[in-house]
C-alpha cells in the first residue's frame, strides 16, 4: 500500500494524528505533490493549518476540483460568519503584532515545519486623565469607531454581482452548465432510467458510469451519500465534454448529495462522473 493509501485509510478510520505522521514524511520526500496536501488538509484540524495546506494545493495544481470546492466552500462560510459581528470598541484597537496563529509550510531542510507565526503583544494601558479629558476622547472614539463600523458593515453584506450569483447556484443547489474533457474514472459497467445502483468512490480516482441517453431526453441523476462521502456529480456527453455537474444539493440546508436534471442535446454514450469532495466513500447513485 502506498504512503498516500495508507494516510487515506487512517484518515478514514478516524487516526488523523497517524495519518499527519505519515504525510509529513512523504511531504518531505514529494514537497510539490497536490495529493499529498489535499490529504494533509484533510488530516489537519487546525483551520489556519488547514488554509496553508489547501493553499499548497492550488499552488502546485491550479485546477484541482475538490481544492477549489472546498476553497469555494470555506470562503462562502466564512462570509456568512462575518455577517454575524459583534462591534465594540477593543475591535478597532490598533497593534502591529504579528497575527496569532501557526504557518504550514516547508523548511529548508523539506522537512513539514508547523511554526508558531508569532504572539501579538499586549496592548500599553493608558495612563489616567482628567474626567474632561476622558469625556473628549470618548467622543472621538465615538465618531471614529461608528463610520469605520458602517464601512465595514457594507463591504461584509455587500457581494457583488458575480458573487451573489455564486451563493445562490451553492446554497441552492442548483446545477452548473459547463464545458471541459473528462478525466481518468474507474468504470462501475451501464445504469439506465429507473435503476439505482451502488458504489464505493475512491479518494485518488472517481467513478464512471455509462448511460445510453435519447436527443431530447430529459433525466434526473441522484447521487445519494451510505457513508461520510460528500459526493459530486459531473455528466459528459456522447464528445467527453462536459454538460452538468451538481456538488450539494442544497448547502444552505445541510442536504450535501448531489442531483442534476438535463435535458440531454444528443444520442449516444452520457457517462455520470462520481467524485468525492474530500475523502471517499460508499454512495448511490438513481436514475429517473
Amino acid at each position: 500500500m502506498s504512503a498516500l493509501h495508507d494516510a487515506y485509510e487512517r484518515i478514514k478510520s478516524g487516526d488523523k494524528a497517524g495519518a499527519r505522521n505519515l504525510l509529513k514524511d512523504y511531504l518531505r520526500e514529494n514537497p510539490h505533490s497536490p495529493n499529498g496536501w489535499w490529504l494533509m488538509y484533510n488530516a489537519l484540524e487546525d483551520d489556519a493549518r488547514r488554509d496553508k495546506a489547501l493553499a499548497r494545493v492550488l499552488e502546485y495544481q491550479p485546477d484541482h476540483k475538490q481544492a477549489l470546492k472546498a476553497q469555494a466552500k470555506r470562503e462562502a462560510e466564512a462570509r456568512q460568519r462575518s455577517t454575524s459581528f459583534d462591534f465594540n470598541d477593543s475591535d478597532f484597537a490598533m497593534d502591529d503584532a504579528k497575527e496569532d496563529g501557526f504557518s504550514l509550510s516547508l523548511s529548508s531542510d523539506n522537512d513539514v515545519d508547523f511554526a508558531s507565526a508569532g504572539t501579538p503583544r499586549k496592548k500599553k494601558k493608558s495612563g489616567g486623565g482628567g474626567v474632561a479629558l476622558a469625556i473628549i476622547l470618548g467622543g472621538l472614539g465615538i465618531c471614529i469607531v461608528i463610520p469605520i463600523a458602517i464601512i465595514v458593515i457594507l463591504a461584509l453584506l455587500g457581494p457583488t454581482i458575480g458573487e451573489e450569483f455564486e451563493r445562490i447556484i451553492e446554497e441552492e443547489g442548483l446545477t452548473t452548465l459547463s464545458s471541459g474533457s473528462i478525466g481518468e474514472y474507474n468504470s462501475q459497467g451501464n445504469i439506465s432510467v429507473g435503476q439505482s445502483m451502488n458504489g464505493n468512490v475512491d479518494t485518488f480516482t472517481d467513478d464512471g458510469w455509462q448511460f445510453e441517453g435519447a436527443s431530447g431526453q430529459s433525466i434526473t441523476v441522484e447521487v445519494l451519500s451510505r457513508s461520510d462521502l460528500d459526493p459530486q456529480l459531473f455528466i459528459y456527453g456522447p464528445d467527453n465534454m462536459l454538460i452538468a455537474e451538481n456538488d450539494d444539493i442544497s448547502m444552505a440546508s445541510g442536504n450535501f448529495n448531489s442531483r442534476v436534471t438535463v435535458t440531454l442535446p444528443t444520442s449516444g454514450r452520457y457517462i455520470f462522473v462520481v467524485s468525492a469532495f474530500g475523502s471517499g466513500g460508499a454512495y448511490e447513485i438513481r436514475v429517473s
